[in-house]
């Protein structure tokens, strides 16, 4: 995927891919918790056919060391907004998955050269506890492992070398930080009027699909697509969300005033 670049504001310091530089269209693309960047190294490749591809490893994920603080979805979004404002990336279209998707929501919402959001899957509201998605993850990872055991695999891996291997130290204040942020039982993102796409595995086991109808009244404009699939469908099926989302910003223009949508896949 290429060699990581490294960005640093007030001693935090986040590693990162930059993938096809050139281009002047750019995606920031948030992955979920627990993983890193390049995880979902399939579908940046799809995308940086292109488009730009601009992939964080958040702070306390992948090679970017931990917040000092137990941080929350505004923290991320700040510091992600002044990374923005540093680097000089404008239209920026922020799409996220799980935990990313809800750091992407709050960019959105901080930040206005965001023009477009795309959110897959996104953690950011429940009406369910914590040991709730304890349990729903363990159940998630057998069901995974009989979808694709290579990609269940490399998700493992991941999440093992992250935790145990990179941030061992670290691990009580970044579970603090994803039950913080994963547990919230109400939207406080502020103001997103861009163009929002929100697409949902119909057979999430982590976060309910019915948890849409909190998204769509915060975000009343953004399209929703049902998928087939569980919590994890974008990286079993990365061609279908790359070329969902691709279509939607191809369909869209920067901040217009819709209604919302709903549409179903088969």
């Amino acid at each position: 995927m290429g060699e990581k670049l490294t960005y640093a504001y007030e001693g935090q310091v986040c590693k990162y891919l930059d993938l096809n530089r050139q281009n002047d269209s750019a995606w920031m693309w948030f992955h979920g918790a627990m993983i890193e960047a390049s995880t979902y190294s399939k579908a940046l490749g799809l995308w940086a056919r292109n488009y730009r591809v601009i992939a964080p490893d958040m702070p306390g994920f992948g090679d970017s060391p931990a917040p000092t603080e137990i941080w929350g979805w505004s923290d991320y979004a700040k510091y992600f907004s002044r990374m923005m404002k540093e680097m000089g990336w404008k239209n920026v279209v922020a799409a996220g998955h799980s935990f990313g998707g809800g750091v992407a929501a709050h960019l959105a919402a901080e930040n206005k050269q965001v023009s477009r959001l795309v959110l897959i899957d996104p953690a950011g509201v429940t009406d369910k506890p914590w040991g709730h998605f304890q349990q729903a993850v363990m159940e998630k990872m057998v069901k995974d492992w009989q979808e694709n055991p290579q990609m269940t695999l490399r998700i493992n891996r991941d999440a093992i070398a992250d935790f145990l291997g990179k941030h061992p130290t670290n691990i009580p204040g970044m579970m603090k930080i994803i039950k913080r942020a994963i547990t919230r039982k109400e939207l406080e993102l502020g103001n997103v009027d861009v163009p929002t796409l929100i697409m949902w595995g119909d057979k999430d086991e982590v976060l309910d699909p019915g948890l849409i109808q909190e998204w769509k009244k915060t975000i009343p404009q953004a399209v929703i697509k049902i998928v087939p699939g569980n919590h994890d469908w974008c990286l079993f099926k990365p061609e279908t969300m790359v070329e969902n989302a691709e279509d939607f910003v191809r369909e869209t223009i920067p901040h217009p005033s819709s209604p919302s949508q709903e549409k179903r896949e088969t």
